[in-house]
C-alpha cells in the first residue's frame, strides 16, 4: 500500500520552508530516477525493485526551491520471527536534519503495511541525533511502531 503524499512546514534560521515526502508511483520511477539517484547510492538492482513494487522510493521536495533534496528506498521484509519489517536500505540527501522529520510518514507507511518495526540500514553518522526514538541495533538504527 503506497503513502500519500504529505506536505510540512519546518522553521529554518526564523523562515519557514514547505517540504514534502511523495511515495513514487512504480509507473513514474523512469522519470524521477536521475533527481533520486545521487542520494541513495544503492545498489544497481534498487530501480528494477522499485519498478516491480517490491520496493517504494519516496522523496523530499523543497517547494521554495522547487527541487529534490532527498530520497528513502524502502520494503516490507519477514524478519527470521516471522515478524514485518519496513526496512530502509538507502536514505541520502541534503539538509537531512530539515526534513528528518519527515520520516514519521514513512512509519505511517510502514504501519499501514502491517510493519512492527521501522530500521534504516546502514545510517550516516549523525542520522540517530535526529531520529532519537530509534535505537542502534547492528548496523541499523530501529524503533518499535505502535
Amino acid at each position: 500500500m503506497a503513502a500519500p503524499s504529505r506536505t510540512a512546514m519546518v522553521p529554518e534560521r526564523g523562515t519557514r520552508r514547505r517540504y514534502t515526502l511523495n511515495p513514487i508511483p512504480r509507473e513514474h520511477i523512469d522519470a524521477v530516477w536521475p533527481l533520486v539517484h545521487p542520494y541513495t547510492k544503492s545498489q544497481s538492482n534498487s530501480k528494477r525493485l522499485c519498478k516491480t513494487g517490491s520496493a517504494v522510493l519516496f522523496f523530499a521536495y523543497d517547494a521554495e526551491e522547487n527541487r529534490v533534496v532527498g530520497s528513502c528506498l524502502g520494503e516490507i521484509i519477514l524478519d527470521g520471527d516471522d515478524t514485518l519489517v519496513a526496512s530502509v536500505f538507502a536514505m541520502g540527501g541534503e539538509r537531512f536534519p530539515e526534513w528528518a522529520f519527515l520520516i514519521q510518514y514513512i512509519e505511517e507507511w510502514a504501519r499501514l503495511n502491517g510493519a512492527a518495526f521501522m530500521e534504516i540500514e546502514k545510517p550516516r553518522k549523525g542520522y540517530q541525533k535526529f531520529l532519537p526514538d530509534y535505537a542502534t541495533d547492528g548496523d541499523v538504527i530501529r524503533k518499535r511502531l505502535a
